[in-house]
């Protein structure tokens, strides 16, 4: 998973890195100003695209989540609605629009993606560093609260009459596992942190990788993009000082460093990318 925030490259590494990679693999990416289609001049949305032999590509949107989550759990929320409250199915696009629904979901969609045996590889291109921090964090608050949740359904639910149908309770809890499960799941990935040297990067990288040490969460390997390796006239000398500083900072993290030099031309042409791809996988 790359991770940083926002006009780092994080798009750009995470295609090179599925583009170099062998096997079957799966490139998604979660952003919600996505820019897959541009980089692979291929037309990406919500549904996997085969942009080239062994490799899918697909854009998760919100629209698309909330499609699939009432598809996999539609059912069982609206029986959750429905023990409490006189209610009908269109419940379910209300409930669908509740703060963490998306992001729980987004990250039951991709751990279902990977443990598929579908795919030897998935390479996953998170949104800017806040939103992704949040995503992450989604399984420890929705286990919160369906801990508190479950006590309240057990004062309010009615008796379930359709045959067969599991209670209120068996159902919450199987929410609150999978929400376990998929907060285990985070913690198999490999997160590769994607920075620029200069200092708005820098400080977001240091909470980045604050935020995941409380969370139990570890970085594999933080990529240092645009660096400047040979400065030419007065301008680049300069800038070339001013990353020098916050490299020192960067390399003093105690995390796998890996710097991308700054390239005169744009990182659209699938053999350069290729290349980017296989030094990073060298480097994981």
């Amino acid at each position: 998973m790359f991770v940083g925030k926002g006009g780092v490259g994080k798009t750009t590494l995470s295609t090179a890195t599925a583009l170099a990679s062998s096997g079957k693999r799966l490139l998604i990416s979660t952003d919600q100003a996505p820019s897959l289609s541009d980089l692979l001049t291929t037309d990406v949305r919500d549904e996997k695209v085969e942009v080239e032999k062994g490799l899918w590509a697909m854009e998760l949107s919100l629209s698309k989540v909330l499609d699939m989550w009432k598809n996999e759990f539609g059912e069982e929320v609206y029986q959750v609605a429905r023990a409490v409250a006189d209610v009908d199915r269109s419940i379910l696009d209300y409930i669908g629009t509740a703060p963490g629904i998306d992001e729980e979901f987004m990250l039951y969609f991709v751990m279902k993606e990977a443990r598929s045996g579908n795919y030897d590889l998935v390479v996953w291109d998170s949104a800017p560093a806040g939103h992704t921090f949040r995503l992450l964090r989604m399984p420890i608050l929705f286990v919160d609260h369906l801990n508190r949740a479950a006590k309240l359904y057990a004062k309010l639910r009615k008796p379930l009459t359709e045959e067969g149908r599991r209670s209120v309770l068996s159902i919450v809890e199987s929410w609150r596992f999978l929400a376990e499960e998929i907060f285990s799941f985070l913690k198999d990935i490999e997160f590769v942190a994607v920075t620029i040297p200069e200092r708005l990067g820098v400080e977001q990288l240091k909470r980045i990788k604050r935020d995941f040490e409380k969370e139990g969460l570890r970085i594999k390997l933080l990529i240092v993009n645009f660096v400047i390796e040979d400065a030419s006239c007065a301008f680049l000398r300069k800038r070339m000082e001013v990353q020098r500083k916050y490299l020192r900072e960067l390399r003093n993290l105690g995390l796998k460093v890996m710097e991308l030099p700054m390239y005169c031309t744009e990182l659209r042409d699938n053999n350069l990318l290729m290349r980017i791809g296989s030094e990073i996988l060298k480097n994981l």
